[in-house]
This record gives structure tokens, sequence and C-alpha cells, in this order.
């Protein structure tokens, strides 16, 4: 989405007189806020933000920022019946690329998604089947079923606090897979009653853009996808210079970020 190469149009006008297309963006996180926001609102000419749909709500009020006149939806659903929609642009955990693309596909919508489009051979066939019946005007329309996308988060961690904080030994610490879930657990513990970090300290994972705008500001160990992007791209062409290329695993470097929501001491942390 960084680089797109469009020609003028035979009227001299970015799009050759055509409105611009309207697009609804599904998933507001790192990969949207850090690359596609940016590239989306200079390329205003081509394409219109209609739709902004993510399950929090600091990363709509983020993008809204800079799409001012999106409608804003949280359930995915809700978003798919904007009428306004022409395209729809998925930003989502890979594992959700082919079955929301699918969705897409069935509500009429020119959609596009970022790679993978999907982990098996089996789901990539199921997208081109559904493809050719776009073309051919046979694919019915059907509201999207979210099963666990819509709630997984929520609603997982929601429950799951609870049963940390009855533990016979309660733990002073918790430690997030990603800040996405880091911010869910620091509402669950707020609404037990617990308070953070002087009761339990609370640490995340990609120091995503919206980890130091939580109240307290959340610490996290911050990766960096460009390294990592690099490092992958650099392994794989010399794959394909060189077949026999030994197979080696790549360990690139993160750093941790204290912030407010972290009480205790880490063994090997320097004091400021």
């Amino acid at each position: 989405m960084d680089k797109i190469n469009i020609e003028l149009g035979v009227e001299g006008s970015p799009t050759g007189g055509k409105p611009p297309v309207q697009v609804g963006i599904l998933g507001l996180g790192r990969s949207f806020l850090q690359n596609h926001m940016r590239a989306l609102s200079e390329m205003r000419d081509y394409f219109r933000v209609v739709a902004l749909c993510d399950v929090e709500k600091p990363r709509r009020d983020v993008a809204a920022e800079t799409f001012s006149e999106a409608h804003l939806y949280r359930r995915i659903n809700d978003m798919m019946d904007d009428t306004e929609m022409e395209l729809l642009f998925i930003s989502l955990p890979s594992a959700h690329h082919e079955r929301v693309a699918l969705a897409g596909l069935r509500h009429g919508l020119w959609t596009i998604t970022e790679t993978p489009m999907s982990f098996t051979y089996d789901g990539a066939a199921k997208m081109r089947a559904a493809i050719d019946a776009v073309r051919a005007g046979e694919l019915d329309a059907e509201p999207f079923r979210p099963g666990a996308l819509d709630v997984l988060v929520v609603d997982s961690v929601a429950a799951l606090v609870p049963r940390i904080l009855k533990l016979k030994t309660r733990p002073t610490a918790i430690f997030c897979s990603c800040d996405a879930v880091a911010r869910h657990a620091m509402r669950a513990l707020e609404a037990n009653g617990v308070k953070v970090p002087q009761d339990l300290s609370l640490v995340g994972f990609d120091d995503d853009p919206i980890a130091e705008w939580t109240t307290p500001a959340l610490t996290t160990v911050r990766q960096s996808f460009t390294s990592i992007g690099r490092a992958a791209a650099e392994k794989l062409l010399a794959l394909v210079a060189h077949a026999d290329t030994p197979r080696e695993s790549v360990a690139v470097p993160v750093a941790f970020i204290r912030r407010g929501s972290l009480m205790v001491k880490i063994q090997g942390e320097k004091s400021k």
C-alpha cells in the first residue's frame, strides 16, 4: 500500500474525471496506523475512506483524526452494511484474511487483503472459486458469521483475568502476548477493582502506537517489523540464488520499553 503507480486519466486528472473509490478499512492495528493510513491520506484523489472498523475504540479514534468523515464501527457486519463502501481493505491478523475476504465478496465489495490470502491450499482454492463465482454473478450474499473473531480477545481476556486473580498464589505481574491483549487485560483488571500498577503490573508486546496512550501508559517489548521483514527477504533471496544455502534461525533484537504499567523492577534492568 506504500507504493502504487497510477497514471493520469485521459482528462488529465489523477482519476480521469471519475470520483475516488469509497474505501472501508477493517483492522486498525500497527500495520494500518504505521503504513496504510499514511499512504491512503496521501492518495485522496484516488481513495476516499468512508468506513473504519476495529474492536478497540482508541484505534478508531486515532484513525478518525485523519479520516474525519469516515463512519466508525466496532462490529464487522455493521460495516459490511455501509452502503457508501465500494472497496473493503482487510488489515487483520493473517488467520482471519480468508474468512473476512469471502464475506466482503459476498457483500458485493471489491476486496483487498494483506498477504497471506490463506494459510492452506484448500482455503486459497475456496477463494479462487468465490472470485470466479463473483465474475459469473453466481455468488449469493450472506451475513458474516464472526464466530470467535469479534469476541475472541475481549471475551476471553475478560473471563481469564478473574481466574488469575483467584489463584492461590496471585501473580504480581501479567505478561501479554501483544499490546491489544494487554489493553483488554487492563480494562478487565480495572473492572475487578485491581489498580495497575499499584496492585498488579502489566506488560505487553509489540509497542504499537496506542501503547503509550493508555492510562497508565503500557510497558511493552518493542519489536521491529522492518528488521524482521528485511531479515526474511535476505534469507529468501539467498535461497533463490543458492538453493543449498543452510537453513538457520535469525534472532531480531527487541527493546524493553518501561512505562507506567510496571511497578516491579526487572532483573538486569538499569536504574534511571
